[in-house]
């Protein structure tokens, strides 16, 4: 508004005033006339009619001063929004004009008559006058006034109207408003203050809690709680009873008086006021409207009791719980005063809850475990939840139920709510126990980090429990783990029950005392148990090292001590002396680490039985007389090299002699001649046998000396040729026992039943063994004997495995019975009759005489059989061969051949297989069965191609001939078409 006011200055002081007109030269007033005159045209006056803008009139009359011309106006709306201008004149008529309100206009001023009173203004006043108000209500204050005004004037009726109705309702509604309900609300009120004051917990700094111990706690704490709710519930419940009677009494009094309320105050209700009362019948609708309004206020006092009492109980349980997440998260400190309370002599401790460090099925745990801690927490909070919840709102109680009875809120929300759900959904409610439980989670972290301390040692305890002591022996024994390794080992359970030792029992994490001297003494006995497995093996293994080098060192005496007899004795010697020094450097130091391993005993205490201590005093001088032995022995080598060698070579000479012995003795006569009884032979075979081997073996063990002693190894033709004229006969007079009496068990054996290979396999053996002892053993009846029996069973087992071909068919058998000259029963079965086809029946046959014969008929029989799979496959295939059919267009009974290649390649192949068949020279058999299939085949061949070109002729004519234009000009065509098709069709249904 002030910058308006400004605004309307600034157009004001544009222009001179009147006195300041008056004052000035008459040029000076002609220029002011001229500013004005060029403002008031561009007032909003130049943009209306002629008749409508007074200035274009003035200015006509302005050019006549002296002139008395005038002319009349009135005043105009330009519309029916826009406020009243009384400078919006227009020029009328005389007849026109409203003679209570009209103006003149002139060259010397404007003239307003109102109610015929004239008022006069000078012609420059009116102009600057025009001018200052159409620019003043230009601006926006005075532009907007009128609307702004009606605005305020309006809302200041409406808030008015408003505020008096809202504070009629809050008079006649607002509990605080009647003396009852107020001191009804005081006493909730303070008695809801009281109760805040009371915890859900007990809960105290200082104390160290078990789990158990501390929920224990809290349920005694929630029986106190209880007896306080009930009590408070009782007097609540009272204090609404005193205020719903005061109010139905005010209500009886205001209806029936004074004394009707007096009368029936102590046992009212609303039911016995209907029939007590004496003037009820007259007014039972009134009174009863008016009880119901009552008690819908009642009802509504009540719900607010409780919605008092709610808050109460939730604000105890949320503080409860709160005090609960600060009584958990405990005193937080930074890192400088964690230093400084570690450094002060007497800490205070901040524990709240003991847990202890327990090992579980191999895994660190803590009990009672973070879980545990949650559950319980969640169990005490639910029991805060359950404790406000257990009593019954006051709207629900059963001694106000008749205070409420008329109204029933159908309309009003659902008053179903309970304090535990009002709790379970408070934002505030739910982010304490994430509080809570986030708190219990820093603790254990905490725990957890002071946990991994004692990761070595359940690590520790795992591994010892890995210790095998049967795999540590097996280790030692074999040389995998060193005497080294049993050190380390004792040092390492020694360190073991020393940082057992020195694990603290206690330690505070947070609001956790940790108690680790349960799992203490879990894992002391373990380095304690794997000592005393490593102190008895020790023992056994220096015992079992003591024994394996003493039975070593005592042999070598015994040995190194006795004087060779032979030889032989002396090279054994000569080779147990390089072996023992080879094993010496080996020896020694298995002596070495016995040494280190009683030491090892002596310095970790180990027990060691008296007899393996002396045992191991007593090897230490059989040691050195070992050693002694074998540098003496070293030093008198070549000295008995010499005595020695020429022992060797008086042994060989006598060794000679031996040979020729033996070859006298295989010259004996009776070796190469027949005898009926083959005992003594087989006998003096098998003795002279066994001294070719003896000497064979003496033979390279003298070629052995000799290499030793540096001699010339000396070979012996002679012996070489006695062993192979011994075992010549040997195998002749083997071979001639053999086929004397396994033969005669071969003749029962039907050649069903016949091992073919294995038979011949054996009679090849003895023919060669015939035919070398013919050709090399001269004069010797028995080598040409013995080849004669094999040849007869060298054609005999071949014939006989022709024989059992199972490709002969009966064609076959007809004509190996022409060849033999007797009819062959294949049907007879078993060895006991005489014509069963046995080996000692064809062998009385002579069927051997037939041998290439019966080779050649077996051949053929199996070639034959051959092509007849051939041509029994390709039967096969067309048995099974499909054509594939295909409706002709849209005829359903009406098929075409179709997909044809697949049947011209199996006739094809048919046919190629069917070329190799007849060219093969064993077709005889069944030339007419394979040339019967042939004519088959070709035929088919021929069948299918006329076929295929009928059909194709038949596809094309069909259409033409259906047409009704080709059947009209070509019917004897067409009939001729209509024959052929029909039989066609009828074909292909």
């Amino acid at each position: 508004n002030g910058m308006n006011v400004k605004a309307a200055k600034s157009v004001v002081s544009g222009l001179p005033t009147e006195s300041e007109s008056g004052s000035i030269s008459r040029p000076a007033q002609a220029a002011a006339r001229s500013a004005t005159q060029g403002s008031a045209d561009s007032s909003t006056m130049t943009s209306l009619p002629d008749n409508r803008n007074p200035l274009k009139t003035l200015q006509r009359l302005r050019q006549n001063p002296d002139s008395t011309e005038f002319v009349y106006l009135r005043p105009f709306r330009t519309d029916e929004i826009t406020p009243l201008n009384p400078y919006h004149l227009e020029i009328v008529p005389h007849s026109d004009i409203d003679k209570s309100n009209f103006f003149t206009l002139s060259s010397f001023g404007v003239t307003h008559f109102l109610n015929e009173k004239p008022e006069f203004t000078e012609l420059e006043q009116w102009k600057r006058e025009h001018f200052l108000f159409n620019n003043i209500i230009k601006i926006h204050v005075f532009k907007k006034y009128r609307v702004w005004k009606s605005y305020k004037v309006w809302r200041d009726f409406v808030r008015y109207g408003k505020m008096r109705k809202h504070s009629k309702q809050l008079e006649e509604n607002l509990f605080w408003m009647t003396p009852a309900f107020q001191t009804a609300l005081f006493k909730v009120r303070s008695s809801c203050m009281d109760l805040k004051t009371m915890k859900l917990h007990n809960a105290s700094k200082g104390m160290l809690y078990t789990l158990e111990e501390f929920f224990t706690s809290q349920q005694a704490q929630r029986g106190k709680v209880m007896e306080t709710l009930k009590g408070f519930w009782d007097g609540a419940v009272d204090t609404a009873r005193a205020a719903c009677i005061a109010t139905l009494e005010s209500l009886e009094e205001g209806l029936f008086g004074s004394k009707a309320a007096d009368s029936s105050a102590p046992q009212f209700t609303s039911t016995e006021k209907d029939k007590s009362s004496p003037r009820a019948e007259s007014f039972r609708y009134t009174v009863m409207a008016s009880k119901r309004v009552v008690q819908r206020r009642l009802y509504y006092f009540l719900r607010l009791c409780d919605y008092i009492i709610f808050n109460t109980l939730q604000t105890m349980v949320t503080d409860s719980v709160s005090d609960l997440v600060t009584f958990v998260q405990g005193e937080q400190l930074d890192s400088d005063q964690v230093i400084a309370k570690k450094d002060s002599k007497d800490p205070k401790s901040n524990a709240i809850f003991l847990t202890q460090i327990l090992l579980q099925d191999g895994s660190l745990v803590f009990s009672p475990a973070s879980s545990e801690f949650e559950n319980e927490f969640e169990s005490i909070i639910s029991g805060f939840v359950d404790t406000v919840s257990g009593s019954i709102r006051l709207l629900n109680h059963e001694d106000l139920e008749s205070f409420t009875e008329l109204y029933e809120p159908e309309t009003e929300e659902n008053e179903a709510s309970t304090v535990a759900d009002i709790i379970q959904n408070d934002d505030d409610f739910q982010n304490l126990l994430e509080a809570l439980k986030k708190a219990i989670e820093n603790a254990f972290s905490a725990c957890d980090e002071y946990l991994k301390t004692f990761e070595p040692f359940r690590l520790m305890l795992f591994e010892n429990e890995q210790l095998d002591i049967s795999e540590l022996k097996d280790g030692a024994e074999s040389g995998e783990i060193s005497l080294s390794d049993f050190k380390g080992k004792f040092d390492s359970f020694g360190s073991q029950r020393e940082n057992i030792r020195l694990l603290p029992d206690t330690k505070d994490c947070l609001i956790f005392h940790v108690d680790s001297r349960e799992f203490k003494e879990c894992i002391a006995p373990s380095p304690a148990s794997c000592l005393e497995k490593l102190e008895n093996l020790l023992p056994v293994l220096a015992a079992s090292k003591q024994r394996k080098i003493l039975d070593e060192v005592n042999t070598a005496n015994n040995i190194l001590l006795k004087h060779p007899g032979t030889v032989s004795d002396f090279v054994a010697l000569l080779d147990f002396i390089a072996e023992l020094n080879t094993r010496k450097d080996d020896m020694d130091a298995e002596f070495k680490n016995l040494q280190e391993h009683y030491t090892l005993m002596d310095n970790f205490n180990v027990k060691v039985a008296p007899v393996d201590r002396a045992a191991f005093q007593m090897l230490v001088p059989e040691h050195s007389q070992m050693k002694n032995m074998l540098e003496l022995l070293d030093s008198t080598k070549e000295e008995e090299m010499v005595k020695w060698s020429a022992v060797l070579a008086e042994d060989i000479k006598k060794f000679h002699g031996q040979i020729e012995a033996l070859q006298t003795m295989s010259q004996d006569a009776q070796l190469l001649e027949d005898h009926e009884v083959l005992d003594p032979v087989l006998s003096l075979t098998m003795e002279l046998k066994e001294q070719s081997i003896a000497l064979e073996r003496a033979a390279k063990q003298n070629q052995t000396l000799q290499t030793v002693f540096g001699q010339q190894v000396e070979r012996y033709p002679l012996l070489e040729e006695v062993v192979a004229d011994i075992n010549l006969k040997r195998g002749m007079w083997e071979a001639l026992n053999d086929i004397t009496t396994v033969t005669e068990s071969w003749k029962s054996t039907l050649i069903e039943d016949m091992p073919v290979k294995e038979w011949d396999a054996t009679v090849q053996k003895w023919f060669k063994i015939a035919t070398r002892a013919d050709r090399e053993l001269a004069s010797n009846p028995v080598a040409p004997k013995l080849k004669a029996i094999a040849s007869t069973w060298k054609d005999l087992i071949p014939s006989c495995g022709d024989l059992k071909n199972p490709a002969l068919q009966d064609r076959h058998w007809e004509k190996l019975e022409q060849i033999i000259g007797f009819k062959i029963k294949r049907d007879t079965e078993g060895g006991n009759n005489e014509d069963a086809l046995t080996l000692g029946y064809l062998l009385s046959k002579n069927i051997m005489m037939f041998r290439e014969d019966i080779q050649r008929i077996s051949t053929e029989a199996t070639q034959e059989a051959v092509l007849e799979e051939m041509l029994g496959k390709i039967k096969s295939v067309w048995n099974h061969a499909e054509f594939t059919l295909n409706p002709f267009k849209e005829q359903k009974d009406v098929f075409i051949l179709a997909g044809i290649d697949e049947i011209q390649a199996l006739l094809d192949d048919s046919m190629v297989t069917m070329g190799t068949i007849l060219s093969s020279r064993f077709v005889k058999g069944i030339r007419p069965e394979v040339e019967t299939m042939e004519g088959k085949l070709k035929s088919l061949q021929n069948v299918l191609d006329e076929w295929l070109n009928v059909q194709k002729n038949w596809m094309y004519l069909e259409p033409i001939f259906s047409a009704p234009d080709i059947q009209r000009q070509l019917p004897t065509e067409a009939k001729m078409f209509l024959d052929i098709d029909k039989g066609l069709k009828n074909l292909m249904k």
